[in-house]
C-alpha cells in the first residue's frame, strides 16, 4: 500500500491465494467508503473497491487497535470467494482476490478485480458527447449475455448492479464487475458496522434497486437482478443517469416513490420517447413490474429484445465474438476518425484562407506566396512603376482644434475610402501613416506601361469620393525606377525605396486640394492613354530638388 501515512505490509499469514495482505499492492484514492480506486498488484495495474471492516466511535477514532490480526475470514465467506475465482466469462471482470489492509486506526477490506481501463459506463458517457448507436447496442448485448451467465453459474444473482459496476475495458467491451460484492462486505464487516454497510449499500444503489428491496420485503435474487438490468438498459439508450429528468424531487422523495411503485426511468423523460421506440419501451416496462413474478427472466429479456428489433438495424440479435466486436469497432472507428479528420481539414483550410486573406492585406500576394513556401523575398529593383501619395489638405490645422474622436473619424474615412477603391485595380497599397496613404502599381508584379494608367484610375476615382465626403483630398503622382522589398520578421512590410519615391511625396505636398498633380516623367508615359488628358501647371520650383515641370490630370 502507498500514500502518504501508508507502508508496504511486510506479514506472514495463513491466508487463501485469494485473501491476501499483500505488501505489492499498493493503493491510492479517496476516502469515501465504497471507493473505487486503481492500484497496482503484482506489476499489474488493478482496480480496488475498498469498505471499512471496523466501525469508528463518535468522536472519529477507531473503537480499538485493529491489525490484520482482527479478522477471521468465515466459511461462508471462503465459498463465495471460491466460487468467484471459478466464475470465468469476456463480459464478466476478473476477480483478482481481496486485499485485507490497515490504514492508519481503521481496517479495509480491499476488493481487487481486473483493471478496465475507459472505466465504468457512466464514465465514458461524460468522456464521450454521443457514442455512436452500434456501440450501446454492443454494450447492451454484452451486458445481457454477461448476466445470463451469472444467472446459470453458482453465483446466482449479482444483488449490487448499477450502471457504476459496467465497466468498459480497452477494447471496448462491457464487464459486469463487483459480484455477490454486498454478501461479501456484509459477510467480513464486524457485526456493529453492518448496519452501517447496508445503509451505505442502499445510499449508493437505490435507483437501481427494486422496491421489494428497498421496503425490506426480499433480498437479492434473480427477478431484482432483472430490475437493475432494465435500468441500466435504459441508461445505455439514453446516455443518461435514471431520473436525470426529474428536478421537482428530491433524491429521498425518488426513493420513496420506487418504493411506493409509481415510478420508473421511463416516467418524466422528455428524452426517452426520441431515444427509445415504443416496442423496446415496452421490454423495458416489463423489468419494472411491481410484482417480481411477472418480470421477464434474463434469457426471456434477451429474446424480447430480438423480437422487438425485427426488421430493425438498432439492435444486434446475434452475439459477436470478441474479435469480431473488435474489427467491427475499429471499422466505425476509422470511418469516423476519417469524417473528423476531413471537418479538422476543412476548418484548417478555411482559417488558412482567413490567414491568408490576413496576410494579402499587409503584403503582396506575390510575396505571401513565396514566404509560405520558405523562399526569401529578395529585394529587387524596377524600372519603371507608379507611386501616388494622397493626404488630407489643412490636416495639421485641423488636429490643433478638432477632438481625438473627430481626428479618428475622419482618418478612419479617409483608409476606408482608400481601400474600397482600390480593390478592382492593379495597384498595392504599401502604407498610411497619419492622413497620408502611398498607393504604388507596377510592383511587385510587372504590367509594362499600364501602371500609369491604373494609379490614374484610382485618383479620379479617391478624388470623386472626397468630394461626396467633402474631404479635402490631394494626390500627386510620379513615374520612375524603384527599389523594393520586404523589411522587418516579427512584423513584416513590403516597402519601396528611391528618388521615385521622394519625388512623388513632393508631388502631393506641392499640389492643391481637390486637384491631381502630375511629374512630367508621368504625364509624359500617360499619353501612351488617350482617355487621360492633362493641363500644363508649367515650372515650379520643389523643396529640396530643381525647378520641375508638372501637370494636372484632368478630371
Amino acid at each position: 500500500m502507498h500514500g502518504r501515512n501508508s507502508r508496504k505490509l511486510r506479514l506472514k499469514v495463513s491466508l487463501p491465494p485469494f485473501l491476501f495482505t499483500s505488501p505489492s499492492l499498493l493503493h491510492s484514492g479517496p476516502n469515501k467508503m465504497p471507493v473505487a480506486g486503481a492500484a497496482t498488484y503484482k506489476g499489474e495495474e488493478v482496480l480496488t473497491t475498498t469498505v471499512p471492516l471496523y466501525p469508528k466511535s463518535a468522536d472519529g477514532t477507531a473503537a480499538r487497535t485493529v491489525t490484520h490480526k482482527n479478522f477471521t475470514a468465515s466459511k461462508k465467506l471462503l465459498v463465495i470467494l471460491n466460487q468467484l475465482r471459478d466464475v470465468k466469462h469476456e463480459n464478466i471482470n476478473k476477480f483478482v482476490g481481496i486485499a485485507i489492509v490497515p490504514q492508519e486506526d481503521q481496517l479495509n477490506a480491499v476488493l481487487v478485480s481486473e483493471y478496465a481501463s475507459k472505466g465504468s459506463l457512466h464514465d465514458l458517457f461524460e468522456s464521450t458527447t454521443e457514442l455512436d448507436w452500434q456501440f450501446r447496442n454492443s454494450f447492451m448485448v454484452d451486458l445481457l449475455e454477461g448476466m445470463k451467465y451469472i444467472h446459470r453459474s453458482v453465483i446466482v444473482c449479482h444483488g449490487y448492479l448499477t450502471g457504476w459496476r459496467c465497466l468498459i475495458d480497452k477494447h471496448f467491451t462491457l464487464k459486469i464487475s463487483e459480484l455477490a460484492f454486498k454478501r461479501i462486505a456484509e459477510e467480513m464487516v464486524q457485526e456493529q458496522a453492518k448496519a452501517a454497510t447496508r445503509a451505505m449499500f442502499k445510499e449508493h444503489t437505490a435507483f437501481w434497486t427494486a422496491p421489494e428491496i428497498l421496503r425490506g420485503e426480499s433480498e437479492p435474487n434473480k427477478t431484482t437482478d432483472v430490475y437493475s438490468v432494465g435500468v441500466i438498459l435504459f441508461e445505455i439508450f439514453t446516455q443518461s443517469l435514471p431520473y436525470e429528468g426529474v428536478t421537482l424531487l428530491t433524491q429521498e422523495e425518488i426513493v420513496t416513490h420506487i418504493c411506493e411503485g409509481t415510478l420508473n426511468p421511463l416516467k418524466f423523460r422528455t428524452k426517452s420517447d426520441s431515444a427509445i421506440s415504443p416496442q423496446f419501451q415496452s421490454v423495458l416496462g416489463s423489468t419494472w413490474d411491481q410484482n417480481p413474478a411477472n418480470r421477464p427472466t434474463i434469457t426471456r429479456l434477451r429474446s424480447g429484445f430480438d423480437e422487438a428489433s425485427e426488421g430493425s438495424s438498432t439492435y444486434e440479435k446475434k452475439h459477436m465474438s470478441l474479435m469480431d466486436k473488435i474489427i467491427s469497432r475499429l471499422e466505425i472507428y476509422a470511418g469516423e476518425l476519417e469524417h473528423k479528420v476531413a471537418e479538422r481539414t476543412t476548418d484548417l483550410i478555411a482559417e488558412s484562407a482567413k490567414c491568408d486573406q490576413l496576410l494579402r492585406q499587409i503584403l503582396p500576394a506575390s510575396v505571401v506566396k513565396q514566404l509560405k513556401l520558405g523562399i526569401t523575398v529578395v529585394p529587387e529593383m524596377f524600372d519603371c512603376v507608379t507611386i501616388l501619395f494622397g493626404d488630407l489638405y489643412g490636416f495639421a490645422d485641423y488636429v490643433q482644434t478638432a477632438s481625438p474622436m473627430e481626428v479618428t473619424k475622419i482618418l478612419n474615412d479617409v483608409e476606408v475610402m482608400f481601400d474600397t477603391t482600390l480593390v478592382d485595380l492593379d495597384v498595392y497599397k504599401v502604407e498610411a501613416v497619419g492622413d497620408t496613404n502611398m498607393v504604388a502599381s507596377g510592383v511587385p508584379e510587372r504590367n509594362g506601361n499600364n501602371h500609369i494608367r491604373e494609379i490614374c484610375i484610382l485618383s479620379r476615382r479617391l478624388l470623386t469620393q472626397a468630394l461626396a465626403r467633402n474631404i479635402s483630398l490631394r494626390t500627386g503622382i510620379h513615374t520612375g525606377p524603384c527599389a523594393a522589398g520586404v523589411v522587418g520578421f516579427r512584423r513584416p512590410r513590403y516597402c519601396l525605396f528611391g528618388d521615385t519615391v521622394n519625388t512623388a511625396s513632393r508631388m502631393t505636398t506641392h499640389g492643391e486640394q481637390r486637384r491631381i498633380h502630375l511629374s512630367n516623367s508621368a504625364a509624359e508615359l500617360l499619353q501612351n492613354f488617350p482617355e487621360f488628358t492633362t493641363t500644363e501647371r508649367g515650372v515650379i520650383s520643389i523643396k529640396g530638388k530643381y525647378n520641375m515641370q508638372t501637370f494636372w490630370l484632368n478630371m
